[in-house]
């Protein structure tokens, strides 16, 4: 069975889309409102989303999700029968990538949990 042994940890973009599952799931409220049914709370959310769009529409804007930059050389060690195998990879240049992200996302989130509360709903 092949081990690997590295001389730096993982870089950045690799926590990044388990960091946008932990915000997602973040995200999960359940909204409650005594004698509301959940047709009428899902009406209401429906308005507060359609109005914080109104209030904060999209606005996408290009950010750096890994900063890129020298890779340092990598060792692999594995076992061949009885005895220890090594290979070393070679160090190299990972350009920096970029994704998109909404400017706009907590400024209309705000908006939305304003108008729940408003309504008279609450988290729960």
């Amino acid at each position: 069975m092949a081990t690997r042994e590295s001389r730096s940890g993982p870089g950045w973009g690799r926590w990044f889309p388990a960091i946008g599952l932990v915000v997602a799931l973040a995200g999960c409220t359940n909204w409650v409102k005594p004698g509301a049914t959940e047709a009428m709370r899902d009406r209401q959310m429906a308005a507060c989303q359609a109005g914080a769009f109104q209030h904060a529409p999209a606005v996408p804007v290009v950010v750096m999700t890994d900063p890129g930059g020298y890779r340092p050389p990598q060792r692999y060690c594995w076992k061949d029968k009885d005895e220890r195998v090594c290979r070393t990879s070679p160090g190299y240049y990972q350009e920096p990538r970029y994704g998109t992200q909404d400017a706009n996302s907590g400024a209309r989130d705000a908006f939305f949990e304003d108008c729940m509360f408003r309504a008279g709903w609450t988290k729960e």
